[in-house]
């Protein structure tokens, strides 16, 4: 449901996915997350400007309150190039997820300047799609 009452930079979208403070984006992406010196591949499972979850073998050996580093690289808007997100966060919480694989969540510690607007630009893409499919 939009709404609710509230209005312009109030109105936000509500649901049982988006129950905190900050819109979370579901996002599929490739990045990579670095610990001590070692980089691995992750995939980015959704992503908001206070924290961000990701999806990655567990025998990176990450557990809660562990420091990480990760980077990925994405559009935004209509720009041409990719920008390349560099961001920091501590590890909440570990679960298994399937044959050999974890999701991680964590809480950003450090952000880029740009994740508020790619965050912003891409749930108004969605919420274009989703009103577009109605009409």
């Amino acid at each position: 449901e939009i709404g609710s009452g509230l209005v312009g930079s109030e109105m936000c979208i509500r649901d049982r996915y988006n129950r905190r403070s900050e819109y979370r984006l579901p996002l599929m992406g490739d990045a990579i997350i670095g610990m001590g010196g070692t980089t691995k591949d992750a995939i980015i499972r959704d992503i908001s400007r206070s924290g961000i979850g990701l999806m990655c073998d567990e025998g990176f050996g990450l557990e809660r309150g562990m420091h990480l580093e990760v980077q990925f690289k994405t559009k935004i808007g209509w720009s041409a190039q990719p920008t390349l997100f560099r961001l920091e966060g501590t590890v909440l919480r570990v679960i298994p997820a399937g044959k050999s694989r974890v999701n991680v969540g964590c809480r950003l510690t450090r952000a880029d300047a740009n994740l508020g607007k790619f965050i912003a630009t891409k749930q108004r893409e969605m919420l274009t799609t989703a009103r577009n499919k109605k009409n």
